[in-house]
């Protein structure tokens, strides 16, 4: 029997919830055979955007500021945005920003120690960006790449309970899927463990902690078909459907008579794609430096000192 809980969402596509019931087998088999519906996790990841616009708003005030040679007020919001790097699971353009936040935050200081673990910060948040070399002076990318050599991502043992979980984020990135195991640096990180059956699980700490945590599995529902009881908090917006093969006037119910009212999620995804699709543009990025390089040696040279990087705190939640 496959019991799947269905969140049908005002503005979004129908969200299907995987009952404890229901085998995974049988609930990715229902997905396939529904392609009107999404996964709880997929609807996850693409709903967590309240500090998106945040993220957004600042980039633009960082490359004003930074194109008119305020060089001051741009380090100010180039540092509130990295300042934002564990509060959400980012989507890649978002990573790609707050890594290039990182960057312009080197380039911007004139201490070294400063500025080596501002490039540090920037590939620990996320490994897989490269620094474009036409954005940024060769020095600094030279040493970018030097001390990235000098610090290998370590593999650390998952929570336990962590193979409940459907996929593992790492500020954002998709790391795995029931693997037990992450390659990630030994450093504070934001881990967040999604399924379709429990309810998100976010971890903010050093990665070598993880195996020494045991994650509490709070089920998205509990009850029967005809008696379902929500277990997490959602928005009252949200409209709750149960369809199950064995639920009396409900087998039958039609998807399709209740289309979505506003947007679906890939209207929602290219929305949030289209926000960043300047940071991807090397010619503005490199138009915007050779402005203000000369803003910045000057700058550089009168600074006998800078504000270190932000102090992160742990947030662990169980």
């Amino acid at each position: 029997m496959i019991t799947l809980i269905l969140i049908f969402n005002l503005w979004a596509q129908p969200i299907a919830i995987q009952s404890q019931q229901s085998s995974d087998l049988e609930y990715e088999k229902y997905l396939n055979d529904h392609p009107e519906l999404i996964s709880y996790v997929q609807y996850f990841k693409k709903q967590h955007l309240n500090l998106s616009h945040a993220l957004y708003q600042e980039l633009k005030q960082a490359q004003f500021e930074f194109i008119n040679g305020s060089l001051e007020k741009s380090h100010q919001h180039f540092q509130r945005i990295v300042d934002l790097k564990h509060q959400q699971d980012w989507n890649e353009e978002e990573r790609a920003t707050i890594h290039f936040a990182f960057l312009r935050l080197a380039q911007l200081t004139s201490e070294d120690l400063v500025k080596n673990q501002l490039l540090i910060d920037a590939f620990e948040f996320d490994p897989t960006l490269k620094i474009d070399k036409l954005l940024f002076p060769p020095p600094m990318v030279e040493t970018y790449y030097s001390l990235k050599k000098t610090k290998k991502e370590n593999v650390w043992s998952l929570p336990q309970n962590a193979d409940q979980f459907d996929e593992v984020l790492l500020n954002g990135r998709s790391v795995g899927k029931r693997t037990g195991f992450v390659r990630a640096p030994n450093s504070i990180q934001r881990f967040t463990f999604l399924s379709n059956r429990f309810k998100a699980v976010t971890l903010t700490v050093k990665s070598s902690q993880l195996e020494t945590i045991k994650i509490v599995l709070s089920p998205l529902s509990e009850g029967n078909c005809e008696n379902p009881r929500w277990t997490q908090e959602m928005d009252e917006k949200i409209d709750f459907i149960l369809i199950d093969q064995d639920c009396i006037g409900r087998s039958n119910y039609n998807l399709n008579t209740h289309p979505p009212k506003i947007v679906g999620l890939s209207q929602i995804e290219h929305k949030s794609r289209s926000q960043f699709s300047f940071v991807k543009s090397k010619w503005f990025w490199l138009g915007v430096s050779v402005l203000a390089v000369g803003a910045i040696v000057s700058q550089n040279q009168k600074q006998e000192s800078v504000a270190h990087p932000p102090v992160v705190k742990i947030y662990t939640n169980e």
